[in-house]
């Protein structure tokens, strides 16, 4: 009887550990689920009439919400996309936009559609030479565009695809674009993933598909957060590289915007399972309505933080990292050869 007791008084031990860990787990993640929902406001009433925006990967997700908020207050927006079917799309929406939320007696908004491909860097010379043709100045340019996918792929310019589009492809635009005589508020997109891997970006020519298919034999999953975590940890160096040593000669500032885990078609190159396990779960649980991902952009362009010239990455309205997160002397030699990569169209 003894023992039957003692048995007993185990199995109910061993179910209240059990009940106990599955609540404190529970707990746990609804933490991080909530705190990855969470949304941090910014508002802002500053206007922008009389400026002129270039936004990448303007016309659908992330980039159609930004492109909507900056014409509400005024700007002119050419937007950027490599589909002229979204660019039609957007097109249509941004002018119902503008008939429904300002009154075009009191301002000068103009919405610009380019068919522009960021990855193909004869496009983005193409597209440079047409807007210099345009406009004197660009005040804001939003490198938002971005890639990920599961098998790797070259560009037209013959380099990894995913590091053109998010690195490589922001870098030409930039350096073509910005002007000694006027000064721009750049800000690059990007994400938690540029934490990942203990990776050596200095030389971001040297993501290939030989790579690849010689040391990892084409593992999919690894290669697109692999690639991804590159392209973004570039940006970033790229950024605090700019701030600490270029931002004097231009006169301009750029910041990274980090807008969390959103809601959009970016999803579309995931590998099926990944669709349709995945996604759902994240949507219910974890991903942001696009909108929602502008707060932070508009945290960089109006109101950076106190003595923030510059150079820093954003994560939602209140926390961001140093200006000093990578090595100076990295960043340095990541623009060196990223500009020696691209001299033949610099």
């Amino acid at each position: 009887m003894l023992a039957d007791t003692d048995n007993y008084s185990s199995i109910l031990m061993m179910l209240l550990v059990f009940i106990c860990g599955s609540i404190i787990k529970f707990l746990i993640f609804r933490k991080i689920w909530t705190r990855m929902k969470r949304v941090d406001k910014f508002t802002s009433t500053q206007r922008l009439d009389g400026k002129t925006a270039v936004i990448t990967g303007g016309s659908d997700g992330l980039g159609l919400s930004i492109s909507a908020d900056l014409i509400q207050r005024g700007a002119t927006v050419y937007i950027l996309s490599r589909s002229q079917t979204k660019l039609t799309d957007a097109s249509v929406y941004l002018q119902t936009f503008i008939s429904d939320n300002t009154d075009p007696i009191e301002t000068n908004t103009r919405v610009v559609r380019c068919q522009v491909d960021i990855s193909d860097f004869d496009s983005v010379c193409n597209f440079v030479q047409f807007f210099r043709e345009s406009e004197t100045k660009v005040d804001i340019l939003i490198n938002n565009a971005g890639l990920i996918t599961s098998k790797p792929r070259l560009s037209n310019s013959g380099f990894d695809l995913v590091m053109t589009t998010n690195y490589l492809g922001h870098f030409l635009l930039t350096e073509l674009l910005l002007s000694e005589t006027y000064p721009t508020t750049i800000i690059n997109t990007t994400s938690d993933m540029s934490s990942l891997f203990g990776t050596d970006v200095s030389n971001p020519g040297a993501v290939s598909l030989s790579w690849f298919q010689n040391y990892i034999n084409f593992n999919n999953l690894f290669y697109m957060n692999y690639s991804y975590a590159m392209s973004k940890k570039a940006i970033e160096m790229y950024c605090q590289h700019f701030m600490t040593s270029l931002s004097l000669e231009q006169r301009s500032r750029m910041f990274c915007a980090n807008p969390g885990l959103l809601n959009t078609n970016f999803s579309s190159n995931w590998p099926a399972w990944m669709s349709k396990l995945l996604k759902p779960l994240l949507v219910k649980s974890a991903m942001k309505r696009p909108e929602d991902g502008v707060n932070v952009v508009l945290k960089c362009l109006f109101s950076p933080e106190e003595g923030d010239k510059g150079g820093l990455v954003y994560k939602g309205v209140a926390s961001y990292k140093s200006n000093s997160h990578y090595s100076d002397v990295d960043c340095e030699v990541l623009y060196n050869n990223t500009r020696i990569l691209l001299k033949k169209w610099l």
